[in-house]
């Protein structure tokens, strides 16, 4: 089961983003705010994806995901409703997304299952050579 961990001071957000999410099978976790949310993680139980608002008391999100990406695999899915420019625009990794408020049901699962499908382990014949050839498992 994909272990979902949901960082957002707004409680009514953080309300629906976990029972959109238990709903659909995942393990949920929520803290809200990242140093309550970075003691927790720490402490124990795995995180495969780590939804968090990009503005958090105490750091950012971007922040927390870097913290904790210093020591595990972790999928992100960034969150906010006070978007700009910079933010907004700035590239992210491939194990990461964005996603802006408000957003729908849909919207979210559409999000975390796109995260989830990448935890899984590519098959070595997708893997191909400058020419297009496939390479051999190594």
């Amino acid at each position: 089961m994909t272990s979902v961990f949901i960082v957002d001071d707004d409680p009514a957000v953080r309300q629906i983003l976990e029972r959109v999410l238990k709903a659909e099978g995942y393990a949920v976790r929520s803290a809200g705010d990242a140093e309550t949310a970075m003691a927790a993680i720490r402490s124990g139980g795995a995180v495969d994806i780590l939804v968090t608002d990009m503005r958090l008391p105490h750091a950012s999100g971007r922040e927390l995901a870097a913290q904790l990406r210093a020591d595990r695999v972790l999928k992100v899915l960034y969150v906010s409703g006070q978007t700009d420019a910079s933010e907004s625009t700035r590239p992210l990794a491939g194990d990461t997304l964005f996603l802006a408020k408000p957003f729908s049901r849909a919207d979210v699962l559409a999000s975390v299952h796109a995260l989830e499908a990448r935890l899984e382990p590519q098959p070595c014949c997708d893997l191909v050579d400058e020419v297009g050839a496939p390479l051999a498992p190594r």
